[in-house]
């Protein structure tokens, strides 16, 4: 497999009398669009703008919409023409029909997490039409900007409140005194490779081939799809299955699999010794943010959204190539559904065993790296607080530029959504006849069972 340099420069647009300028910058994008100037208070809001979430089922980018609208609060914005629309990507003609409001001749600034380093086609075509482009990460911006270099690109940087304290409760889960417990939490609805849970397993098997003293403790969310004897696996599926019949091999390795609530997933972090991320990319990447936030150390690899808040010294980096995405990949990482290869990173195993290792036999590293974290995860907190971008969308809609160029991104966004639009009014059509079908055979069924005197089947 054919591996690059791996390097992701920090792009921004900077708006000077109405003209779009690309700079690159050392600094994030939430220290302001001027001057790199962070006022202590936003300034009060004068265009107004609405801003239509059309994500309902995504804690993830719920969490993005509880920062938006505590943002927008905060710099006093009042209703205006101009729309701010969160959708989920692939999903923009489906967030028209929700959500019609966004079919009004209007301003569109267009907030959606990405992931990776390239687009896929479907979502090009969904962005085109956007006239200011909104990431949730510095990452998320650069992506966007090089992908439309005319289209102002700004970062809405978002951080959670994170949890001071969580009561660590090893009996709970079964975590022996004496041993170093290292955790990794994943979902698997957010693709099983890009979250990359088996190499973190690899990781611990090669540091510790024979030690009895660790532990390897997996969250999952949204569970494994499939069943291995339920028929040919893809290739994504495949890999799932060897990675649980790894873990079952390996008397040292929990899964926990069943549903917590938010509190008791920090106590479970706050249990263990070191939390451990080989994702291969991420849009922002909360969970390492909130294992800082409590103190426990990190291991994570400084490459996409992570790359806004992991530092070496408050957290343990892994080296990694950036690498292109294998043809088994699953739908939204497949290289067809890509104009151009997608790539991400592949963490170098052997590093990571080795930092695996240090970690576990250095109790004054894990203490130093876990409140250096610490540290790390406010000043982040602290940064996305004095965040301009509100003021930032404001010019950028504001801008004779971004107006002028308005009518050929209506165009566009019109284009996309006509087709997508009557996809998804099949399909509603196809789901609303096959539950009326369904709603007649059980009443036919019901009906069959009294005339011929079966009993009532019990639910």
């Amino acid at each position: 497999m054919e591996t690059r340099a791996a390097q992701q420069e920090n792009v921004r647009f900077v708006l000077t009398g109405g003209d779009v300028t690309v700079v690159k910058s050392t600094f994030p994008s939430w220290r302001g669009a001027y001057a790199g100037r962070v006022p202590r208070r936003p300034p009060r809001s004068s265009l107004g703008l609405e801003f239509v979430d059309t994500v309902v089922d995504s804690p993830s980018l719920g969490m993005v919409a509880d920062s938006v609208r505590k943002d927008l609060a905060q710099a006093a914005v009042g209703r205006g023409d101009p729309v701010l629309v969160l959708f989920l990507a692939h999903y923009l003609g489906k967030a028209t029909l929700e959500a019609p409001e966004l079919l009004r001749p209007r301003l569109r600034a267009m907030l959606v997490g990405w992931e990776i380093e390239e687009l896929t086609s479907t979502l090009i075509e969904e962005l085109s039409g956007a006239d200011v482009l909104l990431g949730i990460s510095d990452f998320n911006t650069s992506v966007f900007a090089r992908a439309f270099p005319g289209t102002p690109a700004i970062t809405v940087p978002v951080c959670p409140p994170l949890p001071s304290k969580a009561e660590p409760d090893r009996a709970l889960w079964g975590l022996p005194e004496g041993t170093i417990v290292f955790l990794n939490v994943f979902n698997t609805v957010s693709g099983f490779d890009r979250k990359n849970p088996i190499d973190v397993h690899e990781a611990f098997r090669r540091a510790f081939p024979d030690r009895d003293d660790v532990r390897l403790v997996f969250k999952v969310h949204g569970g494994f799809d499939k069943n291995p004897d339920e028929g040919e696996l893809t290739g994504e599926e495949s890999r799932a299955a060897e990675f649980l019949a790894r873990c079952a091999a390996d008397d040292r390795v929990i899964l926990v699999d069943e549903q917590l609530d938010y509190k008791t997933v920090l106590s479970l972090v706050s249990s263990c010794d070191v939390y451990v991320s080989l994702a291969r990319a991420e849009g922002l990447g909360l969970p390492v943010l909130e294992a800082m936030a409590l103190g426990v150390p990190t291991v994570a690899m400084d490459y996409a959204g992570h790359g806004d808040f992991v530092r070496p010294g408050s957290n343990v980096l892994v080296p990694y190539d950036v690498v292109e995405i294998g043809d088994d990949a699953s739908h939204y990482y497949h290289p067809r559904e890509y104009p151009t290869r997608p790539v991400w990173a592949q963490p170098r195993l052997d590093d990571a065993a080795q930092l695996l290792r240090e970690l576990a036999d250095d109790p004054e590293l894990r203490l130093r790296v876990g409140e250096a974290g610490r540290v790390a995860a406010r000043d982040f907190e602290r940064r996305c607080a004095e965040s301009t971008w509100v003021h930032d969308l404001e010019a950028a809609l504001s801008s004779p530029g971004v107006r002028a160029a308005h009518p050929d991104r209506d165009a566009a966004f019109r284009a996309v959504v006509d087709r997508d639009r009557a996809m998804w009014l099949e399909h509603e059509r196809v789901v609303r006849r096959a539950r009326r079908n369904l709603r007649w055979r059980t009443r036919l069924g019901r009906v069959k069972r009294t005339l011929l005197g079966w009993p009532r089947r019990s639910v």
